[in-house]
């Protein structure tokens, strides 16, 4: 009986330890995104998804995924710079950059986004919750930007981010997002 049961115990915890692998790479919890252009409704979606999922047992939150104050140090550096070193009222003008300096900032967006996600929405997706993201890192996908139109990259960007349950793509009258 003792060798029965110890085996059992091996057998439990051993998939109690697969269970715990499988959620670090396949958390638990469901990504529901919102994305397309300002002005056509997604933080006000997905405000209304997690509302309604409040009276539910659903455990949800929303995220807001987009271009705001930016998480790495080297961002925000680079920001509090041009900040001081910019005069008031500048207009920032359009600069032909060669294609390792756009690949240099497309990759400091691109890790602000993965570092925000990290930071933010993982965990949320671990506790099993069903995560409603206002903007994704499909938004990465329309970034004017020469390399993001090649192919390899947009297989690659394709390949690196985490696919979600399902995904509300909203368009408005371009008068209206003006508006």
């Amino acid at each position: 009986r003792s060798a029965r049961s110890a085996a059992h115990g091996k057998r439990s915890r051993s998939g109690a330890a697969w269970d715990k692998v499988r959620a670090f790479f396949r958390p638990p919890g469901e990504l529901v995104i919102c994305v397309g252009p300002d002005g056509a409704g997604k933080t006000t979606l997905s405000t209304a998804i997690r509302e309604r999922l409040d009276h539910t047992r659903i455990p949800a939150s929303n995220v807001y995924l987009g271009a705001q104050s930016p998480l790495l140090p080297t961002r925000r550096l680079s920001q509090k710079l041009h900040k001081k070193f910019d005069k008031p009222g500048k207009v920032k003008p359009i600069k032909d950059v060669d294609r390792r300096q756009r690949l240099r900032g497309l990759a400091h967006i691109m890790a602000d986004k993965w570092y925000r996600y990290l930071l933010q929405v993982r965990p949320r997706l671990v506790r099993g919750e069903v995560v409603i993201l206002d903007r994704y890192f499909y938004d990465l996908r329309t970034f004017p930007h020469p390399l993001v139109k090649s192919p390899w990259m947009d297989a690659l960007l394709m390949r690196l981010i985490p696919e979600p349950a399902i995904g509300f793509c909203l368009k408005a009258d371009p008068a209206l997002i003006a508006a």
